[in-house]
Order: C-alpha cells, then sequence, then structure tokens
C-alpha cells in the first residue's frame, strides 16, 4: 500500500512540474498610434531557466488604414498586410532558445487599431 501512495505521489509530483515547464509566457499589446515607418519590437523571454524545445507565435488582430510589415527573429523577409488584420504566424518549433522577438514597422500607416498577441511555448 505504501508502495502505491508512494507512486501515485511521484506520478502526481511530475505532472505538476511538467505543467510548470509547459505554461506559455505570453504579452498582450494593443497598439493604437500609429506613425509612418515607426517600428515595434517586442523581445518575449522563455522565463522557466530550461533551454527545451520552444514554439514561438504571434497572433494580430485587428484594422490598419495602410499598409504594415512584419517579421520574426532571424527572418530576412518581411511580410506585408493592409487593413483588415486577423493573422496567426509562427516560427514552428526551436530547441535551446530562450527569447522570441517580433518586428513590427507601421510603414505606411497612420491609423488603426491591433491586438498582438506574442507567445513563446516551451514543451
Amino acid at each position: 500500500m505504501k508502495k502505491l501512495l508512494l507512486s501515485c505521489v511521484t506520478v502526481l509530483l511530475g505532472l505538476m512540474v511538467f505543467r510548470y515547464l509547459c505554461k506559455p509566457i505570453k504579452r498582450n499589446v494593443v497598439v493604437t498610434k500609429f506613425k509612418p515607418n515607426a517600428e515595434y519590437i517586442d523581445t518575449i523571454y522563455n522565463t522557466h531557466g530550461f533551454l527545451f524545445g520552444n514554439f514561438h507565435y504571434v497572433r494580430i488582430h485587428g484594422y490598419v488604414n495602410d499598409t504594415i510589415w512584419y517579421r520574426l527573429r532571424g527572418d530576412f523577409n518581411k511580410r506585408y498586410l493592409i487593413h483588415d488584420v486577423n493573422i496567426t504566424f509562427s516560427e514552428g518549433e526551436h530547441y535551446n532558445r530562450k527569447y522570441g522577438i517580433l518586428q513590427l514597422n507601421h510603414y505606411k500607416a497612420t491609423k488603426g487599431h491591433l491586438e498582438i498577441e506574442h507567445v513563446i511555448s516551451t514543451f
């Protein structure tokens, strides 16, 4: 009986630690002031202290009156968005990464309202 109880406690403790390590780290930002060619750069850090695999993604929802562009860390290609924006994009899985970077340039936009959810999830 004691071995069964000890096994259950060990499994429960292991699941609690695993759940803590897999908890995503999120940052929500609302951008309402736009100035042409102004940049918003956001860096989100893995605070768990372990270099496991990370899944880095960004969700942008809202509208702008003209063109904006974005890119993620290490990506040299600019991706352009215009008017109604509702997009989720990611870098996919990466190992031994401590942070994720989003670069958003207002490019030609002067008005708008964007809700940005920036997430790095450890697994």
